[in-house]
């Protein structure tokens, strides 16, 4: 069973992705669909290898996202999120927004993920991106032992 430092759904959410890597793990595996340490390693943002080992265990341990092994190489990892990670889709999806109304200004080239302005285009690129992933989650899962 968790624990929790307080009865709020913030900061109890906080307590599981609140860090500073986190999110950037799930968006690089929802939209980006990478799976293996090496994937997460290569990523813009420069993860330390010793943070990324930490937030992916701390990760699994929530139930946000499963590791697997390779049938092929036992020795890869390979993660997948879990229905309660590919779920953060939507608090990605408010950063974005947020980030582009009063980030995009300051800093123009940011990464543009087109998420859409009305709550339909919203819905529809996020019914568009978790279809891509669980369809990317099947195939991965077929090739783990």
């Amino acid at each position: 069973m968790n624990t929790f430092r307080s009865n709020c759904s913030i900061g109890s959410a906080l307590d599981h992705v609140g860090d500073k890597w986190s999110l950037l793990i799930v968006r690089d595996m929802l939209i980006y669909q990478k799976y293996t340490f090496k994937d997460f390693e290569s990523s813009d943002e420069s993860i330390a290898t010793n943070i990324l080992s930490k937030r992916l265990k701390s990760l699994e341990a929530s139930g946000i996202l499963s590791k697997h092994k390779l049938k092929v190489n036992k020795k890869t990892n390979v993660y997948l999120l879990t229905e309660k990670g590919y779920d953060l889709i939507h608090v990605l999806a408010g950063f974005v927004i947020w980030g582009d109304k009063y980030l995009k200004n300051d800093q123009p080239e940011m990464d543009d993920y087109q998420i859409g302005q009305t709550s339909s285009e919203i819905d529809t690129t996020i019914a568009l991106i978790l279809s891509k992933y669980i369809e990317f989650r099947i195939l991965q899962l077929s090739a783990c032992a």
